[in-house]
């Protein structure tokens, strides 16, 4: 006899802490809806596991007594960090491509608990990010849920494509009709609704795109500030500079970077975990946004030009390496580089 696996969907408790502190800055009442939902009396630790379906009747609970039917599109919209799980963030931050850092999101969705699915596929010219509910879309909250859901996954590709990026359309489970906020962040593109699953399109072209860098040489991910200025100077992007000197006799080990820079491997790898990298990262970055320079070059160099310059040893190790931080392999991403006519 095989016994059928109980469900219990479970979502980070910083979730809800997002939520309470916009209804504490808004001074709406919270605490009384949080026993009505049988939750624990408050969000201590952002990383607990709560059942969703109990978040989600909190959720409802609040969006009903304070009148506030837009109030899962305005917390997506603020910049409450406790609803992401850290390593989520920091993969995302160390992603050199968007199609890396919606690889990321995809991988690591289970550390947010086990109550959405998110999943990418290529249709034609266009990158599907696709997301799923583990609660029915018609149960109370489950709609707020996927606002929040859908506004932090553009916020967190627009980080990438620029804030006035928008989609051309947009599906979600929801059955109802989404609130006019969620209309005005998405540039009044078509939302239809009561779909299999929620999608958002992104043309296949742009998923290429690396994060754009703040003053200091530090990309920004997931929501938040830039983080405070290194004392010393760019010393990040100073690191960036000597790696990719070294890129076409085949690159520097950490061992050798590490002498260089007057440290131990061990406190450079720490040195890079403090600016939100590692040394694979920082590497991957280096030699894609290179190749990236060179695909869209004047000059016509081949595959195996390209490979060597970016320090592969051929240019099947390079092709592979591409796609897997692209999506598209080099003579693709060439080919969307080409002015159309």
């Amino acid at each position: 006899m095989v016994l059928r696996q109980p469900k219990l969907p479970v979502s980070l408790a910083g979730h809800v802490s997002g939520f309470v502190a916009s209804l504490q800055a808004l001074g709406v009442p919270w605490r009384s809806a949080l026993g009505r939902a049988k939750l624990p009396d408050e969000p201590t630790d952002p990383l607990a596991q709560w059942p969703t379906q109990n978040l989600l009747s909190f959720l409802d609970d609040m969006a009903r007594r304070a009148a506030l039917p837009e109030l899962g599109v305005m917390v997506g919209q603020s910049d409450h960090s406790g609803a992401v799980h850290p390593a989520l963030a920091e993969a995302v931050q160390r992603s050199p491509s968007l199609y890396a850092a919606l690889q990321a999101v995809c991988q690591c969705t289970h550390l947010q608990g086990s109550h959405v699915r998110i999943w990418t596929c290529a249709s034609q010219d266009v990158l599907l990010l696709r997301h799923l509910g583990s609660v029915p879309a018609g149960y109370p909250g489950a709609a707020l849920g996927e606002h929040f859901r859908v506004v932090r996954l553009i916020r967190m590709i627009r980080r990438f494509l620029g804030h006035d990026w928008q989609p051309e359309w947009l599906w979600l489970a929801a059955a109802e009709a989404p609130p006019a906020s969620l209309r005005r962040f998405v540039g009044g593109c078509a939302i239809r609704g009561g779909q299999p699953c929620g999608v958002i399109p992104i043309p296949l072209r742009l998923v290429a795109c690396p994060m754009p860098t703040v003053a200091n040489g530090l990309s920004l991910a997931m929501g938040g500030s830039a983080p405070p200025a290194d004392a010393q100077g760019d010393w990040l992007q100073r690191l960036r500079a000597v790696l990719e000197s070294y890129l076409p006799g085949g690159g520097l080990t950490i061992e050798e970077i590490a002498e260089m820079a007057g440290m131990t491997p061990r406190t450079l790898q720490r040195q890079l975990a403090d600016r939100g990298t590692t040394w694979r990262g920082l590497v991957d970055e280096v030699r894609f946004s290179s190749a990236r320079q060179l695909l869209q070059g004047a000059d016509e160099l081949t595959m195996d030009e390209v490979a060597q310059a970016t320090g592969y040893s051929d240019a099947s190790n390079f092709a592979r390496a591409f796609r897997r931080l692209c999506g598209r392999s080099p003579a693709q991403y060439r080919a969307d580089q080409l002015p159309v006519r």
